[in-house]
């Protein structure tokens, strides 16, 4: 039986990178701009399994992200509040 050689981090350097032309870097950083605008804060959050499963089911039933149905409580959360709603912030 013969074994494979190992690899090492030598094997996974990346090649030199080609020098890229003024106008694709300026598309590049216009790009990035952009995306800094509409960026989104990750939050983990624990839920009790009881209510994790019964926020899937409806997201399954409602044919919707779990994502979309926290998104709406915390807009139910702030309009309870009196606080603006997500749209509201992403407008401003």
């Amino acid at each position: 039986m013969t074994r494979k050689a190992r690899r090492t981090l030598d094997a996974f350097a990346l090649p030199e990178e080609p020098v890229a032309s003024e106008a694709a870097k300026q598309a590049a950083s216009t790009t990035i701009v952009g995306k800094a605008s509409k960026q989104k804060q990750q939050l983990p959050t624990y839920l009790p399994h009881a209510a994790y499963e019964q926020l899937r089911k409806l997201a399954f039933d409602e044919r919707v992200s779990m994502n979309t149905l926290v998104l709406e409580g915390i807009d139910l959360l702030f309009a309870h509040r009196g606080l603006p709603s997500l749209s509201e912030l992403a407008k401003g």
